[in-house]
């Protein structure tokens, strides 16, 4: 009996395959990694469902933000504070009266030289000042034993020459008037008023500190 040996053929398709196996093990396509959008993973920018914007385009809003945002305008009066302690000096001639709910100052049978209101909505006081204001704004300050306010007088564009200012609620001169027996009120290049506190004055006062 002849012994079973195997055909040349044979041996020559086991080399082309063990070949071709060797050649697809080293080819590069098999070596690169599944791209993101074939793997189902999230973009690099992405973290919990949430895709952060753009560097560039947040500076820009950024800088837009800063641009519309109007300076803070803010003003020292305290040179404006009279050398003499307030309860030396004298009070300038007058009374108090209400009218609208703003407290007025003025010499009897005479119109008002000073006033005092409140706009609670935008949380202010406005004072109004018989003064001409000719520049565009002048000094002010407000001032009691241990307390002071600043800011600016403005024309009021009425016929009658008045000056008008807006402090906010908050300034600590404003709420140190309601615990004083009187204040004074300055007008750079103008006469210092020196006003008594009465319980309308604290009144207004109040309506806006609250």
């Amino acid at each position: 009996m002849k012994p079973n040996v195997p055909k040349s053929g044979f041996f020559s398709r086991i080399i082309i395959a063990a070949a071709l196996s060797l050649m697809a093990a080293c080819s590069p396509q098999s070596a690169e990694p599944e791209s993101t959008a074939e793997q189902g993973g999230a973009p690099a920018n992405q973290v919990n469902g949430a895709v952060d914007a753009p560097v560039a385009d947040s500076t820009a809003k950024t800088s837009e933000r800063q641009a519309d945002s109007e300076p803070v305008e803010t003003v020292d009066a305290a040179d404006l504070r009279p050398a003499e302690a307030l309860s030396e000096l004298a009070l300038t001639d007058g009374d108090w009266f209400m009218n609208s709910g703003e407290a007025m100052f003025g010499p009897p049978e005479s119109e008002a030289v000073f006033t005092i209101g409140c706009e609670p909505q935008a949380g202010e006081v406005v004072m109004t000042r018989s003064i001409d204001v000719t520049s565009a704004r002048v000094r002010l300050g407000l001032f009691t034993d241990s307390q002071m306010a600043s800011g600016y007088w403005r024309d009021a564009g009425d016929v009658m020459p008045i000056a008008i200012a807006r402090l906010t609620a908050d300034e600590p001169g404003l709420e140190d008037i309601v615990y004083s027996e009187r204040f004074a009120i300055a007008a750079e290049g103008h006469p210092l008023l020196v006003l008594p506190v009465n319980e309308a004055v604290r009144a207004v006062i109040d309506e806006c500190v609250a």
